[in-house]
Order: C-alpha cells, then sequence, then structure tokens
C-alpha cells in the first residue's frame, strides 16, 4: 500500500503542477508541458522524500486521522518552496509566486483526497471480508428491511437474495440481485456465502418446513429471521438473527 501510494504521487504530484500552470495561463500547449517538464519532474521527486520523512507513507490507510491534515500541509509547504528554489536555479525568471500557489493548493486538496479515498476503500474492504456473507431468502417488503438493517451491522454482509416469485428473480433491491432458489448451491459457493436468513413471516408453518427441508440439504447454516416489526419495534436486535 505505502508503495502504491508513493507511486501515485510520482505520477499525479507532476500533474497537479501542470494543472497549476493550467490554471494559471489558461492554457496548457505542448510547448509549455515541454518546457516545463523538469520542473513538474521536480514537484514529485521533492515531495515524495518529503512525505516519506514526515510518515505520510507509514501506515498511510490504517491509521489516518485528523493529524494527517497538519502533514500534509506541512509536507506540502516544504515541497513547494524547495521546487521553487529548484526552478529559480534551473529556470531563472520563468515562473513568478502565483503558479506556486496554485500548485500548493492543488498538492493539499490531492494528498489528502487521495489518501480518505484510500482508506475509505481499504476500511470498507476489511470490514466486508469480516462479516458472513448471507443469502436472504425472500425478496419482499421483509427481505427488503432486512437487508437494509444488516447493512450497518459488523456481522452480516447481505449478498443475493432468493425468492421463488418469478416476477422478482433478476430484479435488483438496493443494489442486491434476486436469483431463483434452484440457483443457490452453485451460488453459495462461487460467492462464498456461509448462511441462509429466512425472511418471509407471512408464509405459514408448512411452507416455511419445506424452505427448511430443501435447504437442510445444503452445507449452510440456515437461520429464520425475527419479524420486522419486532426489529422496528427494537424487541429483536440484529444480533437476534
Amino acid at each position: 500500500k505505502q508503495m502504491i501510494a508513493a507511486g501515485a504521487d510520482l505520477v499525479c504530484l507532476p500533474l497537479m503542477f501542470y494543472f497549476a500552470l493550467f490554471l494559471h495561463f489558461d492554457s496548457l500547449s505542448l510547448a509549455l508541458v515541454v518546457e516545463y517538464k523538469w520542473p513538474a519532474f521536480a514537484a514529485a521527486v521533492t515531495a515524495v522524500p518529503i512525505f516519506l520523512k514526515l510518515g505520510l507513507y507509514r501506515a498511510v490507510v490504517r491509521y489516518i486521522d485528523q493529524k494527517i491534515i497538519s502533514t500534509v500541509v506541512l509536507g506540502s509547504t516544504l515541497s513547494v518552496l524547495m521546487l521553487a528554489v529548484i526552478v529559480h536555479v534551473m529556470q531563472p525568471g520563468h515562473l513568478t509566486l502565483p503558479p506556486f500557489l496554485i500548485y500548493w493548493v492543488n498538492s493539499i486538496v490531492y494528498v489528502l483526497a487521495s489518501r480518505y479515498t484510500a482508506r475509505g476503500y481499504f476500511v470498507g474492504l476489511r470490514e466486508r471480508s469480516s462479516k458472513t456473507r448471507v443469502a436472504i431468502y425472500g425478496a419482499g417488503k421483509a427481505g427488503s428491511m432486512l437487508a437494509n438493517a444488516l447493512k450497518p451491522s459488523g456481522e452480516y454482509l447481505p449478498v443475493i437474495f432468493i425468492d421463488d416469485s418469478v416476477q422478482r428473480q433478476n430484479t435488483t433491491i438496493h443494489g442486491i440481485k434476486v436469483y431463483p432458489a434452484k440457483q443457490i448451491e452453485q451460488l453459495a459457493k462461487s460467492m462464498h456465502i456461509g448462511t441462509v436468513l429466512l425472511a418471509l413471516p407471512s408464509i405459514s408453518r408448512r411452507e416455511q418446513r419445506k424452505i427448511l427441508d430443501r435447504l437442510s440439504t445444503l452445507q449452510l447454516k440456515i437461520k429464520v429471521t425475527p419479524s420486522i416489526a419486532s426489529l422496528v419495534k427494537g424487541i429483536a436486535r440484529v444480533e437476534d438473527v
């Protein structure tokens, strides 16, 4: 992850520098790109070692917090000052203060946005991998409400809906696809589903028994969920599933 972050900075910081030139000159021709290729290269070469020294690549995703804002501002300030000195030596008189100020803002926004985006992605990935992947049997109102109730929980991740209704099959509810019951064994293997939650509160006990008997042949945990009314009223909790 740290290598990826450093590599992304090496690519994106020169682009942020060129974007600053575009905002300053109101255009960016090929001639300008060629003329300022070394300053653009220096933008990355000066920033990455400074970011490394300040710890921006050390556990950058897992332990990101409010302190990163001041660290990024400090790192960007130091790197832009160093870049300004290098440009003044290499190409004296070519650039005034405004492009460097614009690049300073660009670099801060880019680094903060990239870190928070990466953190959101990897934290979400870790949370999804730690949850039990479940299929919800019943794509009606009860199943839909159950899926919504499970999403913020730390225990279950709804992956698919199973429903016997042809009208509901191949539709999508809250971004989760509905499949026929005959595909559940195949889907459980391919999607690593370990549990089926039965969300059919309106069916009779006899119908429920038929479904449970059919599912019992599969190597899956079968759980009958509390009624949605109980969840809504607080009588039952998601943990009671």
